[in-house]
């Protein structure tokens, strides 16, 4: 019998678990769960999660055990290879974990060590694996894995975590028209009590769909490295920084007089989505590579004029409304286009002038989010807030809360207050960074969450706008993640969250010291939080209220 479960060229069995089985045996019994279960239609119960992927989490039973085996099922855009890639990069996105080879078993097997770090009551756990893959190229991609605890090349267990079991656990992969399919399965022992497997199975739907949040995030990176490396960046091609965006628009012009359809709208319609498409693909490339330093900031803003169009930003706002990209996704291609929008003044502009132009778009999104339709009521209005109205609107997986209210004070007393760092709800502290001129500022804010959540913080800049009619106007918006590291490096007590949209407009009531307060607000907390409509407006409300009651006692 071998110590370590046999070696390639002798697979003698080896003791797991008391039980005399070979590797091979593992395997065969872990594929054979795995195909079965990916398909399987009965028996399974729905678990319900806060997501606006095309996800489903499902839950049941396994004879012989308590521990059920969870499913989640979806399909994300983007391609398998890069899928495949992102996964084999796991350490370098998923939150929490920590990843350690153990060298291999064989060429098709691979042992690891994976450590999760505890949550709230729960400790730390870690579990040993081996591994092995399947692959059908261009079609499919699986991994199975089968437990390793009790080989002797497993390491001690390390003081405050605990080592848990794998019964069965895999990863399939399967190209699809829309992208690629994902499917993960799990029948895990974490050795919880019953107080904590209580917590850990109201987390576990969050989690789940926060990891293929993630996951699809970096397979985008992924794709963008991949296009990027086929076109060759903005440095390899001199002044004709764009050469691979006109490519892409030659190509889809050849597809289009080539095309049999003789119908001009549909043609029209189709070029339209194929450029949406290519400029997409083209920013996304651009603001990867300009983030991990293989592009100057005047490469990058040469290959993003280059893709600015309002065709682009039409085109994702309403794949925005048809849930095909989140409020994240939205935002990032809505800063990239709209700050383009005159980029030859901006290219000599200084930082200041961007940042404040950056502001006044964001300002301008929120006028045109106030004026839209369908917002949902919130109920429990604090009884301190006068005339308030509290409401949410759903922008994919994030939450934009607006509040309206009459506040028995005049706005310029609203805005001294907020600028003296006054009003701030308990457990937030905030300070300010740099004063880049009078209407002007960058600030960090923290934001205190219930256990077991992390805490939160911001890097933000701040712009008021005093309007002749006595209207005043406070404007933050998170600055871009490089900036915001170098003038406040992030730390481990907090997770640092970003602020896509946040406005108070302070209108004057004429004739009385009152104001009309409309707060409208969209962050994206990173990472997992408690139930994001429900946190999020009762946070704001209370915000709204502390401020209130400190500008009543400065007035």
């Amino acid at each position: 019998i071998n110590a370590e479960y046999g070696t390639a060229s002798h697979p003698t069995t080896a003791l797991v678990s008391g039980t005399m089985v070979t590797v091979q045996s593992k395997f065969v019994k872990a594929w054979e769960t795995i195909w079965e279960m990916e398909s399987e239609a009965d028996g399974w119960k729905s678990l319900s999660h806060d997501s606006d992927l095309p996800l489903s989490i499902d839950a049941r039973t396994v004879a012989g055990s308590s521990i059920p085996m969870i499913r989640a099922r979806v399909v994300l855009p983007i391609s398998l290879d890069a899928a495949v890639e992102a996964l084999s990069s796991r350490s370098e996105w998923e939150q929490g974990a920590v990843f350690e080879s153990l060298g291999d078993y064989d060429d098709k097997t691979k042992i690891t060590r994976t450590c999760y770090a505890g949550v709230g009551p729960v400790s730390g756990r870690e579990f040993i694996d081996i591994s092995r893959t399947d692959r059908a190229p261009g079609y499919m991609h699986a991994t199975a894995y089968i437990d390793a605890a009790k080989m002797p090349r497993a390491p001690p267990v390390p003081k405050g975590v605990k080592r848990g079991t794998i019964m069965v656990s895999g990863t399939v992969l399967r190209s699809v028209p829309e992208g690629v399919s994902v499917c993960t399965l799990n029948h895990i022992d974490s050795k919880l009590n019953m107080f904590c497997k209580t917590f850990a199975n109201k987390a576990l739907p969050g989690r789940t769909a926060e990891w293929c949040a993630a996951l699809k995030q970096a397979g985008l990176r992924v794709m963008a490295r991949m296009q990027a490396a086929e076109g060759g960046t903005a440095a390899e091609s001199g002044d004709n920084s764009t050469a691979w965006i006109d490519q892409d628009l030659a190509r889809i012009e050849t597809e289009l007089n080539h095309s049999d359809n003789e119908n001009d709208s549909e043609n029209q319609d189709l070029r339209r989505s194929l450029q949406t498409a290519a400029f997409k693909s083209a920013m996304d490339a651009a603001y990867e590579s300009w983030d991990v330093g293989q592009l100057t900031q005047d490469e990058y803003l040469a290959i993003e004029a280059a893709a600015t169009s309002g065709l682009a930003l039409e085109a994702a706002r309403e794949q925005l409304d048809q849930g095909l990209i989140s409020a994240t996704e939205f935002a990032l291609i809505a800063d990239v286009i709209e700050i383009g929008m005159g980029r030859d003044v901006e290219r000599s502009a200084s930082p200041e002038d961007v940042l404040a132009t950056h502001c006044q778009q964001v300002l301008a999104r929120a006028r045109e989010v106030d004026q839209e339709p369908d917002w949902n009521w919130v109920n429990s209005v604090p009884k301190e807030l006068t005339e308030c109205q509290l409401e949410y609107k759903e922008k994919g997986a994030l939450v934009m809360v607006r509040v309206k209210c009459v506040m028995p004070v005049p706005p310029t007393i609203i805005l001294d207050t907020v600028l003296r760092g006054g009003g701030l709800p308990k457990g937030t502290e905030k300070r300010v960074l740099q004063t880049l001129r009078p209407d002007l500022l960058t600030a960090w804010v923290s934001v205190k969450l219930p256990m077991p959540f992390k805490d939160r913080d911001f890097v933000f800049g701040q712009w008021v706008q005093l309007a002749e009619d006595g209207e005043c106007v406070i404007v933050q918006t998170s600055l871009d993640k490089t900036t915001a590291s170098q003038i406040c490096p992030p730390t481990k007590r907090f997770q640092r969250g970003k602020i896509l949209l946040q406005a108070m407009i302070i209108s004057p009531i004429h004739g009385t010291n009152k104001s009309i307060f409309t707060w409208l607000s969209c962050v994206d907390p990173k990472g997992s939080v408690p139930s994001a409509k429900s946190m999020t407006a009762k946070s704001t409300a209370e915000s709204v209220v502390a401020l209130q009651a400190a500008a009543l006692a400065q007035h």
